[in-house]
């Protein structure tokens, strides 16, 4: 008599989190915007790469700390970013809500406007569409930034790694 597999219970709940090769997987490249005003363009792939060779990897290592500053940098530049066009999302849907607040008590003779009335207004302004859009485009671009800038801390790590083993190795022959 064949045993019957115990039938897995459905999951509800929580969507799991996105992780940084999520982000990534489809990200070739990213445009960044410096602060001196500069455009410049950085291939993931490139950038991520673990070089072969101890040479390459030694000069690797030197230049890791920099370039997670970097990415740590841009990172924290791109979430004020986000910031503030959220501050500007809440202070323009506030200023809908009031607006069309304030005309239903002067317009009309009802003294009670229905929240969901409101909340259609606000829905469908384009001004907090706009840059609702624009949060959203930055939120995702921020996302990016961090996977990069956790993925470039992985990649130091695994190369002061294979610098290690190379050093024992080298120590274990000479002993």
């Amino acid at each position: 008599m064949a045993k019957k597999k115990p039938k897995k219970a459905p999951t509800k709940g929580k969507p799991t989190p996105r992780h940084g090769e999520d982000f990534l997987s489809a990200v070739e490249a990213v445009t960044i915007k410096l602060e001196n005003g500069r455009i410049i363009t950085v291939n993931v792939e490139e950038e991520l790469c673990v070089p072969d060779g101890p040479i390459a990897l030694e000069h690797e290592a030197r230049r890791s700390p920099a370039r997670f500053a970097f990415w740590a940098y841009q990172t924290e530049r791109s979430l004020a970013q986000v910031r503030a066009e959220e501050v500007k999302l809440a202070h323009q849907t506030g200023e809908t809500w009031l607006t069309h607040k304030e005309y239903y008590r002067t317009e009309t003779d009802e003294r009670y406007i229905a929240k969901e009335t409101l909340q259609a207004h606000v829905d469908i302004s384009t001004e907090v569409r706009s840059i609702q859009i624009k949060v959203d485009a930055l939120r995702k671009q921020h996302g990016i930034l961090r996977a990069i800038r956790d993925s470039v801390g992985n990649r130091d790590f695994v190369i002061r790694k294979l610098l290690d083993r190379k050093t024992e190795a080298i120590e274990g022959r000479s002993s």
